[in-house]
């Protein structure tokens, strides 16, 4: 049986990997958020902002594409975007925040 990891637990923490070291500022509710949330999670803040960042990044990528195809093939008509809106809608993909 697998336990979550634990931030008190000081041998908790999943082996170092390799990676980049960078620094990030947050605003206070933001901060508060995220510090509930991985201590919800049972993994570390490293842990839980390097997988927010990779499914951030996987979103972006896609809006790249998104806006590569219409530069290729012109803009999306009003009625093609609304269905697409529509579609999202039905299988449950939240909207972004700004």
């Amino acid at each position: 049986m697998q336990h979550a990891i634990q931030p008190s637990d000081p041998g908790g923490y999943a082996p170092p990997v390799a990676g980049h070291r960078v620094s990030a500022t947050l605003d206070a509710e933001t901060y508060r958020i995220v510090r509930e949330l991985v201590a919800w999670k049972g993994t570390s803040l490293s842990a839980w902002l390097a997988r927010a960042a990779r499914r951030q990044a996987f979103f972006d990528e896609r809006t790249r594409l998104f806006d590569e195809i219409q530069e290729e093939i012109g803009p999306f008509s009003e009625e093609e975007l609304r269905r697409a809106d529509e579609y999202l809608d039905s299988i449950g993909v939240p909207r972004p925040p700004e």
